[in-house]
């Protein structure tokens, strides 16, 4: 009887797998590696997995500090550089807005092992240890922003979610 009633629990698992947890759908679980650039990455890293970004290329949001460009995946990807290390990235998409799949992809590539959870004042997401915030800008859905938020309250720059 026990037996029969093990095989009947695993074939239900394997049939029905059950759904993902809200963690599993924007943490490290559900992407490849290296998809998006992450806020934390050195130029050398990104560098060495998109190829030479263009230096420069947009409008600088954090001013005294480089901010790198790279297309890819159907998004153009503007990197914001602070002491070797990338601080903000700003996507949009390429001839289309961006996507709510490409917003979820950009956020898997940023969970750092932690994951997301929406912050209540939308489209904002708050990173689960509170380092990171995502967004889009009020006014320009066409822009995701992904920001370290002590880097960019420190500066007094970069984009405010929400516009506010």
């Amino acid at each position: 009887m026990n037996r029969i009633w093990l095989c009947c629990v695993a074939l239900f698992l394997i049939v029905f797998p059950g759904r993902p947890s809200q963690g599993a759908l924007y943490g490290e679980e559900n992407r490849g590696k290296n998809d998006f650039p992450r806020v934390g990455d050195s130029l050398e890293e990104l560098t060495a997995r998109y190829g030479p970004g263009k230096k420069n290329a947009g409008k600088i949001r954090i001013p005294g500090n480089d901010e790198y460009y790279w297309e890819m995946k159907g998004l153009g990807i503007n990197v914001v550089m602070q002491e070797e290390s990338a601080v903000m990235l700003v996507a949009h998409g390429l001839g289309q807005k961006i996507t709510a799949a490409e917003i979820k992809a950009l956020l898997a590539a940023n969970a750092h092992g932690t994951g997301w959870r929406p912050d209540g004042r939308e489209p904002r997401w708050l990173r689960n240890d509170r380092k990171l915030e995502a967004f889009r800008e009020k006014d320009h859905d066409d822009m995701f922003f992904v920001q370290d938020i002590a880097v960019v309250a420190k500066s007094g720059h970069g984009a405010i979610p929400g516009g506010r």
